[in-house]
């Protein structure tokens, strides 16, 4: 459920309030409007049909309170909404692959998959005398998927400019969050991190990396290594 977007209508100020608690908490995104993003559509008994009809023509998924909590109990929903939601995600992402492809393909355009995990292993070794900080504690053992799966990156990188890596990670169908957000599933931190890290003085993106993991969202943060490794693994 992470990263749903998921919007309440018809309901009384508290009752609606405690619905995007419990939404908040259960990974969703809540949204304050019934937008064309929108993944679920929360109806209660004074909701306004406009505002229904718009989000079945979108192809919203609409929940009674019922449907909703126990979805968040349970991760049930019927198999003809399961079926709209996979339709909005893929969606989703064919467009998110459409533009991020248009922003990275002059960065990796002529390379074949040879050619990119022969640079960035070049690259890494070229650089292995550069100053490391093994101290850095906040990295977590984690099993690395990089297809579909979102990823953002902080610090410096020891096998190549943050922009090329990015190119990489798009090239084998990641895809690239500028900021860490909901659907950030990697936080990946670069090879010659900081001395301010290392003394746990973090940066902005591994602070709400850390803010989100302990509230229960599913962000692994990860070293570049590990980031490499995956994609070797490809």
């Amino acid at each position: 459920m992470d990263a749903l977007e998921i919007c309440f209508t018809g309901f009384a100020k508290q009752q609606r309030k405690d619905l995007e608690e419990l939404a908040t908490e259960s990974s969703f995104i809540v949204r304050k409007a019934a937008t064309k993003n929108l993944h679920i559509l929360c109806v209660g008994g004074n909701a306004g049909p406009k505002k229904v009809a718009t989000a079945k023509a979108n192809g919203t998924v609409i929940l009674s309170p019922e449907g909703f909590i126990q979805l968040v109990r349970t991760g049930e929903i019927s198999s003809a909404d399961a079926d709209k939601l996979s339709n909005l995600l893929n969606g989703r992402n064919e467009k998110i692959s459409k533009l991020q492809d248009e922003q990275y393909l002059s960065l990796y355009q002529g390379y074949t998959e040879h050619d990119l995990k022969f640079t960035l292993v070049s690259n890494l070794k070229s650089s292995i005398k550069l100053l490391t900080h093994p101290s850095i504690k906040f990295t977590e053992p984690a099993e690395v998927t990089v297809s579909n799966s979102y990823f953002c990156f902080t610090g410096d990188f020891k096998s190549g400019e943050r922009s090329l890596i990015q190119a990489f990670t798009r090239m084998f169908n990641g895809f690239i969050d500028e900021e860490v957000t909901l659907k950030t599933k990697y936080l990946v931190v670069g090879g010659l991190g900081s001395e301010q890290w290392a003394n746990e003085n973090h940066g902005r993106k591994i602070e709400k990396a850390i803010m989100l993991k302990e509230s229960g969202h599913k962000v692994h943060i990860i070293s570049e290594d590990q980031w490499l490794i995956a994609l070797m693994k490809n």
